[in-house]
């Protein structure tokens, strides 16, 4: 087969590749093994950056600067209403009352 020689060079230059990118982050790698109070995963800190990720992809698409500050409002009340796990609806009549 003609393609197969480079398609076989192709793959062992990409394992290569990868085996020297774990091989510099092994020290890193299993840090949660010996010290108990870190996650094995960054879940929490994705899940903490994902609401601001979505709100500047929103922002992008906000044409005037009222709309943008609307929406910035907004989304800092919904966010503070998330992390005091009140509900929205609460948040809103209680801003409605002030």
């Amino acid at each position: 087969m003609p393609g197969r020689a480079g398609w076989q060079r192709s793959t062992r230059r990409r394992a290569i590749r990868l085996g020297k990118k774990l091989a510099n982050a092994e020290p890193n790698l299993f840090t949660f093994l010996f010290y108990h109070d870190i996650q094995p995963a960054n879940n929490a800190a994705k899940r903490a950056i994902k609401a601001i990720i979505r709100q500047g992809r929103c922002r992008e698409q906000l044409k005037t600067a009222g709309g943008m500050m609307t929406f910035s409002v907004l989304m800092a009340y919904l966010l503070t209403w998330k992390q005091q796990d009140t509900s929205i609806r609460v948040g809103i009549l209680a801003q409605i009352r002030t």
